[in-house]
């Protein structure tokens, strides 16, 4: 009877409709606590005469405790103690033998230190490291998916502005090195 095989047809579609959508929304689920966890975005800030910077408000809510090193480019790290160690894990599982292994270990943990933010979510950098990024009054705090960047604002904007022409080789380049490791 094809009228009963049309309505098994039609509850299994709806069925199954909901199965998927169910699915799907826990995996969306499960994408967006990531996305929340990204740190991201570009936030302008005053570094005090005393070296204390305020975190960006979603920053703040997200951790309190930080490990602030020395940057590349020329800005700082603040990364999350368990994402410092992930980083930090990176490079010395290579061998020690390598003198690159151990000056690139040296300068991210040698002068990291950790820092936590006071009840107004500002946190303390350490002069050396302030003076190594050439930080001024004017500081940018940039989200970078992992890590936070901290630059003085007119190095960043320099940076930034001789970055942007570039993007589609950067882009181009990552493409064919995914295609090279497959």
């Amino acid at each position: 009877n094809w009228s009963v095989l049309i309505l098994y047809f039609r509850v299994f579609s709806v069925f199954t409709t909901v199965v998927l959508l169910e699915i799907l929304n826990s995996r969306w689920k499960e994408m967006g606590k990531w996305l929340i966890k990204m740190l991201i975005g570009t936030y302008y800030h005053t570094l005090e005469d005393t070296g204390r910077v305020s975190l960006p408000k979603p920053f703040r809510d997200e951790q309190e405790t930080w490990i602030v090193t020395r940057g590349l480019d020329g800005c700082l790290f603040l990364l999350k103690p368990e994402q410092f160690a992930q980083e930090l894990a990176q490079i010395t599982t290579r061998t020690f033998t390598s003198k690159d292994t151990r000056d690139l270990a040296r300068l991210f943990a040698n002068e990291a230190r950790q820092v936590t933010a006071d009840k107004t979510g500002r946190v303390q950098l350490p002069e050396y490291l302030t003076n190594f990024a050439q930080l001024s009054k004017n500081v940018v705090i940039v989200g970078s998916v992992t890590r936070l960047e901290i630059w003085d604002r007119d190095r960043y904007h320099k940076y930034v502005t001789e970055l942007e022409p570039q993007a589609e080789n950067l882009a181009e380049k990552f493409a064919a090195q995914e295609v090279a490791t497959k």
